[in-house]
């Protein structure tokens, strides 16, 4: 009884009384509550209180869901905390807080009315209020209008320049819901938007516009906004694509994390830059520090491919907010501590004498305050002193400001002490103390002056004290350039003194110099426009015109597939390819072009991993191995061996990485007509079927149709003794189902990969090689290298025939015509080895000329022409020929 008591009327116990009546009536009490308790559900969050007409309209502006707010409202509280943590900048905070809510709320409603119909086909944004019929178009430009109209009541209290970069933040408000349909890059247009607080914040709180600040700031906001959006926008890949709305978790694809650490880097970098220009302290960048790991970490553990994984790092970006904010706010708390220059700029209730003490020293690093705490007042000096003093009040005026940089004395030749700006108070007013009989200045500040680091910083102080102030710009002095003796010497040519003519050029050198960086601001961005253009350029093509294209190249290529999924799985590529070649000869069309040519249907791995070697650092040979060039004279503008009979046919290595052998064969195939006087096409097939040389202790091997190394194959044919004509032993590796290519006697696993896991006995070596066939006088007794000097290439090829060169071959998958000469091409990654029969020039370019083993429908008849004296794509770093006996 006792125990049931206690469990039901605890209340019993605690006065110490048993009754059984009570008992009961606190049964009747906790039933009366039960039953009031089903009838009446309790609310499980705050929305499910606002009526049920008004719902619909806080999840249209989102109110909802915060983490959008959140991440609007940081960059502008960041930009406000550079100002100072004053209870002006706090009031100021919390406007934009209600600013932040109200602009976001009426730019997700003007986004919803853009994509209406949009939002109805993806499944994540079919319930929203205007997609789903809730609210109608006409209630949701009403809503819109309702918001706008606050967020200008509260922007109206804000000062003037704050009020103009307000106004036009609506651009980019009212056109960011576009940019979806037209670019793959709509998060750029949504960091546009999302940052305008940056270059707010610190501008309300100053009056100012400060660019060295909230320019670095609002960069490094837009980087952070395509960090985290792109995260975001992977949620609605799949609904994306079959809407057709483009964004860069589309476009970056599976180098999404890639770009993510690249945005990471501008983010950071810009907001040391920041950090730098306002002399933040070590706290501020220890804080950024931890932003950069908290960033890491985000990238590590997202999953791109799970919604849920995506929206909560998406989420968590409010804490990378936050944590940069914080950074900041604990830089101004260690300048309190220890105060500083900018720290005393950020409270506009300081005067003039906290950064002069009573003695009158003008240093603000000298000040000590008096108290031992750390927080303790610097003396001042009372601002009544006109009363103390008997200064009539009427020789009081407004303070005004002179900030200028001082010019040298006459007495002085160096620069020391011209490069601070100083401010100095205009004070002429002048009264005599009829007390003590001297006359000085009615106003104490007019023998102070106070010197800074940049005008910027005189600036603010003006601004902060509210004195007037008139900046006086230093003027450069030219510099001419000239020597003592021109100045009486005489220019026969243009009969003018000399010193009169470098005078003036100098003068001229002197204004082009000033504005150089202007000249270089304007390329700069005309460079980066063009790139814009570039990346924002719609080259997609219509479904239509894509499937009529598809087949078009299906026929002239002679292409078909196994099955209906495999044909969409290279339509689909073969779009990929269209639009990048699009953009390539946007890039490079004025030198070279690209076109869709018989590896339209392959991806650039397929291309790499099939019809390419295996990257390879060039090999190092002993310095006995490479050829003695003789002088060289004058080598003539232009050399082809294939004007002299010393170059086969064009050939196709199918779709296997054999360019290795075709590269010896026809190195071989050259000296072997300049001996023989007749041009002989040798067996490929031999080369790929018996050469297993190796070379382990650099890592190099031959190995079949996975790639290998001309060098090596000399070897094999001095091993060897001989070659076999291509009529005996005919090539099949890469053609259809002709032969299975057999493993090389003497393959290594360790330094090819795995070997060919079946092949016929009638495909190997050992069963197709018949050294009685072997050419009649062919045998190679040597080899040599030529150094990567292009001179000496140019002399060896000329003296010695067509030589095997090999280089980093990725962008030549498309190659159509003109000088190769891509903008970034690994010269120590070399995949691809082909032969070099000559050179020549075009214009003022020159160009060596190339023969590939991909067919004469490919590239100019097969030949390519690659950019000659600059090494590109590492053509110079292994070049090697046969010698024969």
């Amino acid at each position: 009884m006792i125990l049931l008591l206690r469990q039901t009327c605890p209340l019993i116990f605690r006065t110490q009384i048993v009754r059984i009546t009570t008992t009961s009536i606190c049964l009747q009490q906790q039933q009366q509550q039960r039953h009031h308790k089903s009838s009446f559900r309790r609310p499980q969050n705050i929305y499910d209180i606002i009526p049920k007409s008004i719902q619909p309209y806080i999840r249209l502006s989102r109110i909802d869901k915060p983490i959008g707010s959140w991440l609007l409202f940081l960059p502008g509280a960041w930009s406000i905390a550079f100002a100072g943590t004053t209870l002006n900048n706090l009031m100021l905070i919390g406007l934009f807080g209600v600013g932040t809510i109200l602009m976001r709320g009426a730019g997700c409603t003007i986004n919803d009315l853009w994509d209406k119909e949009f939002d109805q086909r993806v499944a994540r944004t079919k319930s929203r209020p205007i997609a789903s019929g809730e609210i109608t178009i006409r209630q949701g430009l009403i809503w819109t209008g309702i918001q706008l109209i606050s967020a200008f009541f509260v922007l109206i209290q804000l000062n003037m320049p704050s009020i103009i970069l307000g106004i036009i933040s609506l651009v980019p408000v009212v056109t960011y819901p576009l940019m979806k349909r037209y670019t793959y890059w709509p998060q750029l247009f949504l960091g546009i938007t999302f940052n305008w607080g940056a270059l707010m914040g610190f501008t309300a709180a100053t009056g100012i516009v400060f660019p060295s600040l909230i320019l670095p700031l609002y960069f490094a906001g837009i980087a952070w906004t395509l960090h985290y959006d792109t995260i975001y926008a992977h949620q609605d890949k799949t609904d994306d694509l079959i809407v057709g709305i483009k964004s860069t978790a589309l476009l970056l694809k599976k180098d999404t994390k890639l770009w993510l650490r690249a945005f990471s880097i501008g983010m950071i970098s810009h907001l040391i830059t920041a950090g730098l220009n306002v002399d933040q302290t070590w706290p501020y960048y220890l804080g950024l520090i931890a932003v950069s790991y908290h960033l890491h970490q985000q990238i590590e553990k997202v999953n791109l491919n799970k919604s849920e994984s995506c929206w909560n790092t998406f989420a968590s970006n409010r804490i990378t907010g936050l944590m940069i904010l914080a950074s900041i706010l604990m830089n101004l708390l260690k300048s309190i501590v220890q105060p500083s220059r900018i720290n005393l700029f950020s409270i506009p209730q300081r005067t003039l004498f906290d950064i002069q003490n009573v003695w009158g020293r003008t240093s603000v690093d000298t000040q000590k305050p008096i108290d031992s705490s750390p927080l303790a007042e610097i003396p001042r000096q009372d601002e009544s002193i006109g009363a103390l003093s008997g200064v009539p009040s009427d020789m009081f005026k407004e303070r005004r400001c002179r900030i200028f940089v001082s010019a040298r004395n006459a007495m002085q030749s160096g620069t020391n002490n011209t490069k601070k700006w100083k401010v100095e108070w205009d004070t002429k007013e002048r009264w005599e103390n009829p007390l003590m009989g001297w006359t000085s200045s009615s106003d104490p500040h007019s023998s102070v002056v106070v010197e800074f680091g940049s005008k910027e910083d005189a600036i603010i102080y003006c601004e902060r004290m509210g004195y007037k102030y008139e900046v006086v710009e230093s003027t450069p002095t030219p510099y001419f350039k000239k020597i003592y003796g021109a100045n009486f010497s005489w220019n026969k040519k243009t009969l003018m003194i000399t010193s009169l003519y470098n005078n003036v050029s100098s003068l001229l050198d002197c204004v082009l110099m000033q504005n150089c960086l202007i000249f270089r601001t304007a390329i700069a961005v005309c460079l980066i426009a063009l790139s814009f253009a570039t990346l924002t350029k719609d080259y997609d093509i219509s479904d239509g015109l894509l499937e009529t294209l598809f087949k078009n190249w299906l026929d002239h290529n002679d292409r078909d597939y196994g099955s209906f999924v495999e044909y969409q799985q290279r339509m689909r590529i073969f779009k990929e390819n269209y639009i990048r070649i699009q953009k390539l000869n946007e890039v490079f069309g004025h030198d070279m072009t690209f076109e869709l040519n018989k590896f339209a249907d392959l991806s650039e791995d397929e291309f790499r991993n099939t019809i390419l070697m295996r990257p390879q650092a060039p090999p190092i040979h002993s310095r006995s191995r490479y050829m003695k060039i003789p002088t060289v004279g004058d080598l003539p503008d232009s050399f082809d061996w294939r004007d002299h009979n010393a170059v086969t046919p064009v050939k196709d290595q199918g779709s296997v990485g054999t360019c290795w052998a075709f590269s010896t064969v026809q190195n071989v195939e050259g000296q072997w007509s300049l001996k023989s006087k007749t041009l002989t096409n040798l067996s490929v097939e031999q080369i790929v079927d018996c050469d297993g040389m190796q070379k382990t202790d650099s890592g190099q091997a031959d190995c079949g149709v996975y790639g290998g190394w001309p060098f090596l194959s000399f070897q094999y044919l001095m091993k060897q003794g001989g070659i076999e004509s291509e009529s005996t032993y005919s090539y099949c590796a890469g053609l259809k189902n002709p032969c299975e290519p057999c493993n090389a006697p003497g393959y290594n696993k360790t330094l090819c990969g795995p070997p060919i896991p079946f092949c016929y006995i009638k495909d190997s070596c050992e069963s197709k090689l018949d050294s009685t066939k072997f050419v009649s006088g062919l045998k190679v007794i040597d080899w040599k290298a030529i150094d990567e000097d292009e001179t000496n290439i140019s002399a060896a090829l000329m003296n010695t025939g067509p030589l095997s060169v090999a280089l980093n071959a990725e962008m030549l998958q498309f190659y159509h015509k003109g000088i190769f000469n891509p903008v970034f091409c690994n010269p120590k990654n070399l995949d691809h080895a082909v032969l070099m029969v000559g050179w020549g020039k075009e214009g003022s370019k020159p160009y060596w000329i190339v023969k590939n083993s991909w067919g004469a429908s490919w590239g100019e008849h097969g030949y390519f022409r690659i950019l000659r004296g600059k090494g590109t794509c590492g053509i110079n770093t292994q070049v090697t020929t046969a010698i024969l006996g």
